[in-house]
Parts: C-alpha cells; sequence; structure tokens
C-alpha cells in the first residue's frame, strides 16, 4: 500500500453511516482497508450489506487521495504494421471514459464511448486499455467498472 491512509464516510441511507479507510495499491489502484457499518433502522445487516454499492463508494471516496503521479513509459518490442495511437485521441478517448464511467452513470461506458467515436466496442475497450498505459487515466482493478484520471491528464 502506498501509504497515504485517509478517512471516508457516507450515508447510503437512512439510519445508515459507513465509515472507513482508503489507500492506494502498490499498483495505484484505490481500495477500501477499512470499512464499518452501523445501523440505527431495524434492518437485517446481511440485506443491508447486499444494498452497499461498494465500488461506487470507492470511486467517490478515491477523489479524497491524492491523485497518481508517476507515469512509467512502458517498455518492450515494438508492434508490427499498426500505426501508434496519439495522445490526442487517447486524450479525448480518456476524458469521454471518465464522464462515461462517472459514480451514477449506468453500466455500458465503453458502449456510450464507441458510439460517440462510431467505433466498434471493443476497438475502444483497447483504446481504454492504451490510454492506461500511456498515463491517461488511472489504474484499474480487473473487472471494476470505473476509473480516475491518469497522471498525464491530472498534469
Amino acid at each position: 500500500m502506498s501509504g497515504d491512509r485517509v478517512p471516508f464516510t457516507a450515508n447510503p441511507e437512512d439510519g445508515v453511516h459507513v465509515s472507513g479507510f482508503i489507500e492506494r495499491d502498490s499498483q495505484g489502484v484505490a481500495v477500501i482497508t477499512s470499512l464499518t457499518v452501523s445501523c440505527t433502522t431495524d434492518t437485517h445487516m446481511g440485506k443491508l450489506l447486499r444494498r452497499l454499492k461498494l465500488s461506487e463508494m470507492v470511486q467517490q471516496s478515491a477523489a479524497l487521495l491524492p491523485p497518481v503521479t508517476e507515469y512509467v513509459t512502458p517498455t518492450g518490442p515494438a508492434t508490427g504494421g499498426r500505426q501508434m495511437l496519439s495522445d490526442g485521441l487517447l486524450r479525448q478517448v480518456a476524458e469521454a471514459y471518465l464522464r462515461e464511467a462517472a459514480p451514477g452513470q449506468p453500466p455500458g461506458a465503453v458502449g456510450r464511448v464507441a458510439s460517440e467515436f462510431g467505433r466498434p466496442e471493443e476497438t475502444v475497450r483497447k483504446w481504454v486499455a492504451r490510454a492506461r498505459e500511456r498515463g491517461w487515466l488511472g489504474p484499474s482493478r480487473k473487472g471494476r467498472r470505473g476509473a480516475e484520471p491518469g497522471p498525464r491528464l491530472t498534469a
């Protein structure tokens, strides 16, 4: 973990209070490291825990963390015949993806970005991955939606 442990609180519904700590792991991904849930209503705790949207809490609380500031230029063999994606395009893709994957937006961010750019979803999914690799988007966790600006976008 990065050492920047930040407290957060949330009140997802009446009578429920959530608090804990969030920090970045070794890859720069925001993770909840401690969580306390209290309920003052007569609600079954199991049902309450299933209703909590922890991924949204992580996304909202990640704004409290210092941004990822290190950008490591990827190294490796050059790829064959395809043109490199321009930084201008990757910046536009990153900005569109951040807008569409923001808390409160419905699932399907890649599909909406694909419609905006007039490209297939699989192409846009690869563009989002390239934007992450080049620092326009922050790191992600497999199977989790959402995004944070990368160091090049916040600079």
